[in-house]
């Protein structure tokens, strides 16, 4: 019984640090603003959640920020999917894991 107990114990605390991430719904890339750290992504779709939502001009704004990892896979596939979206006006969505300075933060990207 104290195995079962300490394993138990030790699986919420893993699903208590975990992070549940959010999908958006699809839609269309209206506008993209580069900075030196990743992008301001503008949408047409917005998302929801406490203290994390940024609406600027009717436009719902995301952040995709660079992957800085030298043992993570560069950016640039997640570059090439947002900027083909954009370009093509394909609807795409995002999965959210938090948020950067209020705005939702792309985790990883989903494209129609």
């Amino acid at each position: 019984m104290n195995i079962i107990s300490k394993l138990l114990s030790f699986s919420l605390i893993i699903l208590s640090c975990s992070t549940i991430a959010s999908t958006t719904n699809y839609g269309k890339i209206i506008g993209i603003e580069t900075r030196s750290w990743g992008m301001h992504i503008q949408t047409d779709f917005g998302f929801t959640m406490e203290g994390c939502s940024a609406i600027v001009g009717g436009a719902y704004m995301y952040d995709f920020v660079y992957n800085n990892d030298k043992n993570s896979p560069s950016a640039s596939a997640e570059i090439s999917i947002i900027l083909a979206a954009f370009a093509a006006n394909k609807d795409i969505a995002f999965h959210v894991y938090d948020c950067n300075s209020s705005r939702p933060k792309v985790g990883y990207i989903l494209l129609k």
